[in-house]
């Protein structure tokens, strides 16, 4: 199990980043602010990070990247989802 946390814990700081930067941006256009949104943003951003880690060697420099791009990707398809 560790050898996933440290790969997980990766793609969470992406995610946060992630998150933080679409935070900054609703409060700008003056936005409500969504938690449960940017939770599930953080929770899956570590689980993205974590898969990716495992699967490139637990590079994390890879898991901090996917963990802030997967969280993109997964956030343009639920959109285009919900149209």
């Amino acid at each position: 199990m560790p050898d996933l946390f440290i790969p997980a814990l990766y793609g969470f700081l992406g995610g946060f980043a992630r998150a933080l930067i679409g935070s900054m941006k609703s409060l700008r256009r003056k936005e409500k602010f969504r938690w449960k949104y940017f939770l599930f943003t953080l929770i899956e951003s570590s689980l993205v990070g974590m898969v990716a880690g495992f699967i490139y060697s637990k590079d994390p420099k890879v898991a901090v990247a996917v963990g802030y791009a997967g969280t993109d990707i997964l956030e343009g398809l639920y959109k285009l989802r919900k149209l």
